[in-house]
């Protein structure tokens, strides 16, 4: 018979769970003591380092060994573990501080909903320990994000991650996740897709109106960054005769009304040339290529083929217009171009009309496929680096980056209106404090303006705003 896995677990006063190590089933659990003691770190209440010094340890009769007394006090941490009947008593018992146990019973029944974990399907511990991670967490967005570094991809090449957190609900940004425990890097595992990797992990972002009017003049001065494209990295080449960012990379950024698209660009180029070529040859010199695609982009047996609601469009630095590739290199009707020279390289601000792309009716928050390639022309080998990271796009309309279109967010609170505690800075006191008010009326706590009772879309905007200084 099979030799079970068995997970023991340290859990935190307020419940989550801070580190676990997968043993052999038939071990005793005092042989673990130690090592389950040692490894990771317990997030302080508020803001600051972690604390790698536990003060209290709470166990059941199991732990009570004279070596885990022994490890305690050599670490200076107070033991409220029951002796057994064959040792002798040293010292009280706090029976009222030994019934938190439960908060380690409570996580496991918050685990046994899982049926995987509950009927014990993984025998060995590298299995069992893969699905306790995907358990831990509570924040949906934030374990996606950081499973998605688990299993080796980007969080923001997953569709759902990036228009999760643009809608708030939910953390994104793996700088402002806090994980305990084992490391990502430690905890990372060799995963394959089950289908090509750009059919299903595919970059991602959001597009929004235009926070002040535009002039098209090759000056993005005006663009407020934020949800940016970046195009500067080695996995995104495709072609020869790169030599790093210095040598060609791009931001770009998109928006869009009723009229059309928006894009502006800044690009840094060692050696910026103004591209001379001509129709279908323009991707051969310095400049953009774009592709856009008005089918719906998560429909079952859609073919990788282009058609008409798909477009391969080219400029080249320096021309005043946009190509569409799939006619040989015609003008796109009344898209417009403009280019400024810089330092670092240059800038670009384009126009892409509708009615030129297929008389596309854009709707609010339905993605549409959407990329762009930087083409840098310094020796005779012309690099392309595309931001989807598809080296096959122009043959497979699959591998398209998306962007979601959304409407005008609310203005978010000043950091200040919710820091609660008004200790200058937004901690998770701060958080606490909204919880606190549950599905209550509490208009001034109704920071997502949804109808003055206190929910989950409130909570995500002080989150947002967690470790920040706001000043009293």
């Amino acid at each position: 018979m099979a030799r079970l896995s068995r997970s023991r677990r340290i859990v935190r006063s307020g419940g989550a769970q801070v580190d676990h190590l997968v043993t052999a089933g038939h071990r005793h659990e005092a042989a673990f003591f130690e090592p389950l003691m040692e490894p990771g770190a317990a997030n302080r209440p508020g803001w600051g380092r972690p604390r790698y010094c536990r003060r209290r340890v709470v166990g059941d009769k199991g732990s009570s060994t004279g070596t885990a007394h022994e490890d305690c006090r050599r670490r200076r941490r107070r033991v409220t573990i029951p002796r057994k009947r064959t040792e002798r008593r040293r010292g009280p018992f706090d029976r009222a501080i030994y019934r938190q146990r439960e908060l380690v019973e409570r996580l496991i029944n918050r685990l046994k909903p899982f049926r995987r974990i509950a009927t014990r399907y993984e025998k060995s511990a590298v299995n069992s320990l893969a699905m306790l991670m995907i358990a831990a967490g509570r924040d949906p967005v934030a374990v996606d994000t950081t499973l998605t570094q688990v299993i080796g991809q980007r969080p923001d090449h997953v569709a759902h991650i990036v228009f999760s957190a643009a809608k708030n609900l939910g953390i994104a940004d793996p700088a402002r996740i806090a994980v305990a425990g084992t490391p990502i890097e430690q905890a990372r595992r060799p995963f394959a897709l089950p289908l090509a990797s750009n059919h299903i992990v595919r970059a991602a972002r959001v597009a929004r109106p235009p926070a002040r009017p535009i002039t098209l003049d090759g000056d993005p001065r005006e663009w407020i960054p934020r949800e940016q494209m970046r195009v500067e990295r080695a996995d995104q080449l495709s072609g020869r005769g790169w030599d790093g960012p210095a040598d060609g990379s791009a931001i770009v950024q998109a928006a869009w009304d009723s009229a059309g698209l928006w894009l502006a660009a800044w690009v840094r180029d060692d050696h910026p040339r103004a591209n001379r070529r001509s129709r279908a040859d323009i991707p051969n010199g310095d400049g953009l290529s774009l592709f856009f695609s008005g089918d719906i982009q998560w429909r079952p047996g859609r073919s990788t083929s282009y058609t008409s609601k798909d477009f391969q469009l080219a400029t080249g630095y320096g021309q005043s217009r946009v190509v569409d590739l799939r006619t040989g290199g015609d003008p796109l009707a009344q898209a417009q171009v403009a280019w400024q020279l810089t330092d670092e390289g240059y800038t670009a601000e384009l126009f892409l009309p509708w009615p030129a792309l297929g008389n596309y009716q854009l709707t609010p928050n339905l993605e549409f496929g959407f990329d762009v390639a930087l083409n840098d022309e310094d020796t005779k080998d012309v690099a392309h680096l595309l931001w989807g990271g598809g080296r096959n796009l122009t043959a497979d309309v699959i591998e398209m980056g998306m962007l979601l279109p959304t409407t005008p967010d609310t203005v978010p609170p000043a950091c200040a209106a919710v820091d609660l505690n008004q200790n200058g800075r937004v901690d998770v006191e701060d958080i606490q404090l909204v919880g606190l008010f549950w599905l209550q009326e509490k208009p001034e706590y109704d920071f997502a303006h949804d109808g003055g009772r206190v929910t989950v879309a409130d909570i995500m905007v002080v989150t947002n705003e967690f470790n920040q200084v706001c000043g009293v």
